[in-house]
């Protein structure tokens, strides 16, 4: 055992090495302490080292640094260590403003700034108050964004920490979004100056200044310099290549030559973001990558691409819980519907963006009543203390005035006296300062009751729409079962009068029943059926189809309802009727799909599909 703490003492010192390297990038980082995880898996790491990870897979695999994140804060709190307890708090909050969980987010930075105000943590309170900043900025809240910042700013802080913990790119983006472009430039130079003269590889600042010039609607400098910032990430080794950056970089490119009406340019570049975006498991990157895609197709007229790309956009955004995503890409769906006229599926998406519209305003408010009432409970119990201090000063006083006046054979006694009272107002303070703490804590965990119960309350409403939506499912599947089992009765009732009659009269009934055949195949037309049937079953199941997919890309739209089918148990007859096909091509066309799957003779396919894990 004693070895293998001086290996994990070692490889730390290597790691430490790499870390302090201004060339060391977090792709490397990452993989520097993936490799010491694996190189010693009987140590038990420190909740330090789960922080570094979480920290260096922040930009790199959200996922990864949440469940690191998580893991640091668990060991932290095993620990006991109040300090350690906060540090793992501000990193999981981090770690939350970048999946999108913004309430979650908050609560926890407050309380860590809570904690840096009450025990005068500097260094805690500046890259707290940094982190508020971002994360308000991101909820839209500008205005408390650029209070946080120029909080920071003003405290006795050197220019590196300033440049470190919050720089000038921040207050360059409120400026933008305050159309004070002039200064926004001013700041981001300020910034690539910073970079350049610590020779800190930072292409994001190339893309900022790109920020502007959009903003400012300067497409062909703006795509200069994304198109920098782009090269300049290229730059780097492709282990440790920034591949959500490029994605972004890639997405606003694109953005611009669609603007241009490049339409080709623009498809050729949203293919790379794309394919950025996947390898980063960015879905909320994907989701907005989709959202042009399908405004592109929409402006080229192939509606029916607008509709694929904007669903496709809509599922990943409803995975990152990305409300404001989901709300553009509702309204490019609505368009693209009402282009086909298809007023039912326009109807729906219309509702999903009111619906969308109301859960993110309630998000917002709730989220700054909670933060206003919780500064104002801290102004409070500080403004007590110190009326509770002042009054001790005063009375200090006025027995000093008091014994002052008195005769010397009256000081032993008068000071024995003082001293009795001044004892019992200790005690006195000391519980009075004891409630005001437990009172607080009260409301802390009062506070944190209301969440769970909150959170518990979405939950089930969340769990009660599957719920409705799986049994929606399950009828409908019912449903057009029984349609197409009657449209077919039908057909071939009337077939076997026509055989039965003499061709002449058998004639001319064909010809006055031929819009009641016509109507009949229509009927068994599965095309309106199956749009309405894959939305209710992507309620259900939203991840289905793109696992299967990249389960094997050669699959077909067939493929997919024939999947869908069979997810959902119904029976080869079943299928066979509501693709209106015989048992002997079913049983060829589930071969194929089985082919395509690559999966064994021996496995069962409607079993494989059932269990197959949709994440």
């Amino acid at each position: 055992m004693t070895r293998n703490y001086i290996f994990w003492i070692f490889f730390q010192l290597l790691f430490f090495a790499g870390f302090l390297s201004q060339n060391c990038t977090a792709q490397s980082q990452a993989m520097r302490l993936d490799s010491l995880l694996k190189l010693l898996p009987h140590i038990k790491p420190s909740s330090l080292f789960y922080q570094q990870l979480a920290e260096a897979y922040l930009e790199i695999d959200n996922q990864k640094a949440l469940r690191y994140a998580q893991k640091a804060y668990e060991l932290a709190k095993a620990s006991g260590q109040v300090l350690d307890v906060q540090e793992q708090k501000l990193t999981l909050g981090i770690v939350y403003r970048y999946i999108g969980k913004n309430f979650e987010s908050l609560s926890l930075l407050e309380e860590v700034q809570h904690y840096a105000n009450k025990n005068e943590d500097k260094d805690l309170l500046v890259r707290v108050l940094s982190n508020l900043g971002k994360l308000n900025f991101v909820i839209g809240n500008k205005q408390t964004a650029l209070k946080y910042f120029l909080e920071v700013r003003e405290m006795d802080i050197s220019e590196t920490l300033w440049l470190d913990y919050v720089g000038y790119t921040w207050l360059a983006r409120i400026y933008i979004s305050q159309k004070m472009y002039d200064k926004a430039l001013y700041c981001l130079a300020k910034d690539l100056a910073y970079f350049e003269r610590r020779k800190i590889f930072n292409p994001s600042a190339y893309s900022e200044i790109g920020n502007v010039y959009y903003a400012k609607k300067e497409y062909d400098t703006a795509y200069v310099w994304y198109e920098k910032a782009y090269k300049k990430e290229l730059l780097n080794d492709k282990a440790a290549q920034n591949i959500h950056a490029l994605g972004y970089l890639c997405g606003n490119m694109g953005l611009i030559k669609a603007k241009q009406r490049l339409y080709t340019n623009a498809l050729s570049l949203y293919d790379s973001a794309l394919k950025h975006s996947y390898q980063s498991r960015s879905n909320s990157g994907i989701a907005n990558i989709k959202s042009n895609l399908s405004q592109l197709y929409f402006e080229t007229k192939d509606f029916q691409k607008a509709i694929e790309a904007g669903e496709e956009g809509y599922a990943m955004a409803q995975d990152a819980r990305d409300y404001e995503r989901l709300i553009e890409l509702a309204e490019r769906l609505i368009q693209a519907y009402e282009a086909q006229n298809q007023n039912k599926m326009a109807y729906f998406y219309q509702g999903q963006k009111i619906s969308y519209m109301d859960t993110l305003a309630h998000f917002k408010q709730e989220s700054d009543i909670l933060a206003i009432q919780f500064q104002e409970k801290v102004a409070l119990k500080r403004k007590e203390m110190q009326e509770l201090e002042l009054e001790n000063t005063r009375f200090f006083y006025v027995i000093l005035l008091i014994s002052i006046g008195t005769a010397a054979l009256l000081v032993i006694a008068f000071l024995a006296i003082r001293a009795s009272k001044l004892h019992k107002k200790y005690w006195q303070e000391a519980h009075e300062k004891s409630q005001i703490r437990q009172l607080m804590l009260d409301e802390e965990r009062s506070r944190n009751d209301l969440q769970d119960k909150y959170n518990t309350l979405e939950q089930e409403r969340l769990q009660d729409k599957i719920d409705l939506q799986a049994r929606k499912l399950a009828a409908q599947s019912d449903a057009l079962v029984q349609k197409n089992n009657w449209l077919i009765e039908i057909e071939e009732k009337l077939k076997e009068k026509f055989e039965t009659m003499p061709s002449d009269e058998a004639q001319m009934l064909k010809q006055e029943f031929k819009q009641v055949l016509s109507e009949i195949k229509q009927g068994l037309n599965q095309e309106n059926d199956w749009i309405n049937y894959k939305q209710h079953f992507q309620e259900v199941h939203p991840a289905f189809f793109q696992s299967i997919k990249r389960l094997s890309p050669s699959l077909t739209n067939h493929d997919l309802r024939l999947a869908a089918y069979l997810k959902m148990n119904l029976s080869n007859k079943e299928i066979a009727q509501i693709f209106n096909i015989t048992d002997g091509s079913l049983r060829v066309a589930l071969t194929r799909f089985k082919q395509k799957l690559d999966i064994s003779k021996e496995t069962d396919l409607r079993a494989f599909i059932q269990a197959f894990d949709e994440k």
